[in-house]
């Protein structure tokens, strides 16, 4: 489940594009679920609350659409000396916008 606080911002943020015409909200919803578990349950809901799209993803997905994706992250500069574990997850977010569209 999405937590509250992230579902305000997600909500004030929803409303702030339901304002501008040409634009349209889409959320990244990262998830620990295995494959083919209940995330697409979490994503609905979701979706017809900010009636925006919702696209869920994990490490699973990423590691299956693109297996060379830990091996050119382990020869990556910037993410091998990255110590935050949530900005080394920026990684994986960019790579799930390219799985979105796959």
């Amino acid at each position: 489940p999405i937590e509250e606080e992230d579902a305000r911002l997600i909500q004030w943020r929803a409303e702030q594009i339901s304002e501008v015409p040409t634009a349209e909200l889409w959320v990244l919803l990262l998830h620990d679920f295995p494959k083919g578990g209940p995330a697409r349950h979490h994503a609905a809901p979701l979706a017809r609350l900010l009636n925006s799209g919702v696209c869920a993803w994990n490490r699973t997905t990423l590691d299956d659409d693109f297996p060379l994706l830990p091996a050119a992250l382990n020869s990556s500069y910037g993410y091998l000396r990255e110590t935050d574990p949530h900005l080394k997850l920026y990684y994986y977010m960019h790579m799930s916008l390219l799985s979105w569209n796959m």
